[in-house]
């Protein structure tokens, strides 16, 4: 696992990859699924890396 920062600091060859955007607050069974079901999407996908988007803060901070 490598956590970015900054889409800018990817290299052009990491552009390729399937993304999932959540709040991946936790890892359970539904987030398991969606994890799941997106490594079998980046699979079909010529096995390209896949990538998980959250957030921080949680966005129910930012809109509180």
């Amino acid at each position: 696992m490598r956590i970015v920062r900054s889409y800018q600091l990817c290299s052009p060859n990491e552009y390729n990859c399937t993304v999932i955007i959540g709040n991946f607050d936790a890892v359970h069974k539904g987030h398991q699924h969606i994890i799941s079901e997106a490594k079998a999407i980046a699979k079909l996908h010529n096995n390209c890396k896949l990538a998980i988007l959250t957030f921080e803060p949680h966005p129910a901070v930012v809109v509180k």
